[in-house]
């Protein structure tokens, strides 16, 4: 069991991408490789505070991106029926699941879980779930989605201190970074450690994104590719920006 304590959102974004490179000789028993992707398991984060900052638009995404996140996890009626729950309960802790996906690609998130030890006090805890998470992209469109829930909360009788990221099993996908220091989100600079994740990284980088590179067949790389050759731009998606109900 590895358990991580950040301030805010915006650590964990910042600093637990990291974790892998600016950390291997720590956590390389507990990591396996399997092509080109890393995986670790049994991954607790307490994070103390919603503070976020991250703009959606620097990891290749629109705000197309924004919507079908929320609309994937979130049943926004049951959403309205939980914060009244919330509200009236008289429980220590309450349950709200997120939407059930079936077949081999199955939703992400789990279920959000709020606690407190006092029934006639607010709701201080917030626990989420994984079944698993990609830690570069996904996980930092996940981050987003809880600034905002975090934000809802606390018109529910919610005084959160604390929230809980429980994964059993993130992956490292050498190539999405790749992508994203392609992008000029990151420095090739920031992955100089002499590791074998750090050596996956620039390999890959200079790969796909590299001043020699050539176009791959796979779609989705390739799609980067003619991004960064074209240097394209996305608009910026400010986080105050992305409605949210």
């Amino acid at each position: 069991m590895i358990y991580l304590t950040y301030n805010s959102l915006d650590d964990v974004h910042h600093d637990f991408s990291r974790l892998l490179f600016e950390h291997y000789p720590e956590y390389k028993e507990d990591l396996v490789l399997s092509g080109s992707t890393w995986y670790l398991r049994d991954v607790i984060i307490n994070i103390k505070s919603p503070e976020c900052t991250i703009d959606m638009s620097k990891l290749n995404y629109t705000v197309n991106k924004w919507e079908i996140l929320k609309n994937k996890y979130i049943d926004f009626t049951l959403w309205d029926e939980f914060k009244e729950r919330l509200r009236t309960s008289r429980s220590k802790s309450i349950t709200f699941n997120f939407k059930v996906h079936t077949g081999e690609k199955d939703g992400c998130l789990v279920a959000m879980v709020l606690t407190r030890l006092n029934p006639s006090k607010p709701w201080t805890d917030c626990h989420v779930y994984y079944r698993v998470t990609e830690i570069f992209k996904k996980f930092a469109t996940d981050l987003i989605l809880f600034h905002k829930m975090w934000q809802d909360l606390s018109l529910a009788n919610c005084n959160l201190v604390n929230l809980y990221l429980h994964i059993p099993i993130l992956f490292f996908r050498i190539e999405f970074l790749a992508e994203l220091i392609g992008s000029g989100y990151y420095t090739i600079e920031e992955f100089d450690k002499d590791n074998p994740p750090s050596e996956g990284i620039r390999y890959s980088y200079e790969r796909y994104y590299g001043p020699n590179a050539e176009l791959v067949k796979y779609h989705s790389i390739q799609r980067k590719q003619k991004l960064k050759q074209r240097n394209v731009k996305l608009p910026e998606l400010p986080i105050e920006n992305l409605i949210f109900l």
